[in-house]
């Protein structure tokens, strides 16, 4: 969200994306919108602070958080468990599979995800035994029904052990549905699941990475559930 105070100046503005060539997804910047400016005035300051948004403030403190979990993007070429498609995308080492839910949390409840994008080996020895870790690409993570507040970053290698961890500080946290995780990097993550309960997703937001096995469901249950926590089927 973006609050604009206007030029004082009539004219037509322009509100821009810069260009950028991140990953394979070069854009040479372009229009938005254009701003029309009359001669007509009504000078209007802008707020020196702004009404607290109750639902994602205050942000959640270290001491509600009940659990950590890891979610891991991972690629494998030539396609073994997609062969038709004929690369394989993967979170956690796992295809989406319509009616398995590979993680359950709980309502009112806080966690910190660490979401993952781990680099290809250099070479093919000593490659990680558990990952599909042929990933040469960043992902968008995206999550539904709640947001996240964005903590910490840090560089992760091709085993997934990360390194130059940055602690974000509260005027620095975003709040946010979606995160690029680059090649290289991992992403924490803090969310409360509010309000609503039932099957909701989580994968990564390019289409054909999603599309092709890139997804998890998520069950969010208002009372605990014990059996199977976490990876029931």
């Amino acid at each position: 969200e973006y609050l604009v105070k206007a030029n004082a100046k009539p004219g037509v503005y322009e509100l821009r994306q810069s260009p950028q060539s991140l990953q394979f997804l070069k854009s040479e910047g372009r229009v938005l919108a254009r701003i029309v400016i009359t001669k007509e005035t009504n000078d209007m300051p802008l707020p020196a602070a702004l009404p607290i948004q109750t639902r994602h403030f205050p942000l959640i403190p270290d001491e509600e958080v009940v659990n950590t979990r890891i979610i891991e993007f991972g690629m494998q070429f030539p396609g073994v468990a997609n062969p038709i498609v004929g690369i394989d995308f993967f979170i956690n080492n796992q295809l989406y599979e319509e009616l398995s839910v590979a993680n359950t949390v709980i309502l009112d409840t806080a966690e910190d995800w660490i979401i993952k994008s781990p680099p290809m080996p250099d070479t093919m020895e000593g490659k990680h035994a558990v990952m599909h870790h042929d990933n040469t690409e960043g992902h968008p993570f995206h999550i539904h029904v709640n947001s996240f507040e964005i903590i910490a970053m840090a560089d992760v290698d091709s085993n997934g052990v990360a390194s130059n961890e940055v602690r974000y500080s509260p005027d620095e946290i975003l709040i946010q549905d979606t995160v690029w995780v680059p090649l290289g990097k991992q992403v924490t993550i803090r969310q409360k699941y509010k309000q609503w309960t039932g099957k909701a997703v989580y994968h990564c937001h390019i289409l054909p990475h999603e599309d092709t096995g890139m997804m998890q469901n998520l069950m969010i249950l208002n009372s605990k559930f014990t059996p199977g926590h976490g990876s029931h089927k």
